[in-house]
């Protein structure tokens, strides 16, 4: 199995708060998750690494109400598409 660091592009998909804080903190550093939907996230990140930039790019989808603690991450942007 290839290393989430290797991997040139990020699918992932998970009901659970866990796989997601666990997932986005390997991806963008410390990722605090706050949400009351511990086990029903609809959470999808889709993205891809650009390793010659040392940087990831993508699309992250929680399918419910969640505070992302973001006081310690290395990089992050948030757009709001609707």
């Amino acid at each position: 199995m290839t290393s989430l660091s290797q991997q040139m592009n990020l699918n992932h998909y998970s009901h659970q708060a866990d796989f997601a804080q666990n997932l986005m903190s390997t991806i963008c550093g410390e990722h605090r998750l706050d949400t009351s939907a511990r086990d029903t996230l609809d959470f999808h990140y889709d993205g891809m690494r650009l390793p010659n930039r040392k940087m990831a790019i993508g699309t992250i989808r929680y399918g419910a109400n969640v505070a992302i603690n973001i006081s310690n991450l290395k990089a992050y942007s948030i757009s709001d598409i609707r």
